[in-house]
């Protein structure tokens, strides 16, 4: 039987980042196709000149960067504070 919704916390890894919700339409439209809802589990840090996150990021010559997973550098903006 197919479960139509599974949380995050029922789900084995790697699919237990997100709430999958499967909505199957009752058939009275041939045209009608069913809906996929992906709810993502998303933590952001906020990094900036005045809380870095090492490694992440990295000062250099006097600018702050962030560092991908390569090893690129991309040039860090300060967060407005509002």
């Amino acid at each position: 039987m197919l479960k139509p919704r599974i949380l995050a916390a029922e789900a084995l890894a790697p699919y237990h980042e997100y709430d999958s919700i499967l909505e199957i339409p009752n058939g009275n439209n041939p045209n009608q196709n069913a809906w996929l809802t992906l709810q993502l589990r998303v933590k952001l840090n906020f990094v900036d000149s005045k809380n870095p996150l090492p490694p992440l990021t990295v000062h250099q010559g006097g600018k702050w960067y962030a560092k991908d997973h390569d090893g690129y550098l991309f040039p860090l903006l300060d967060w407005r504070r509002t």
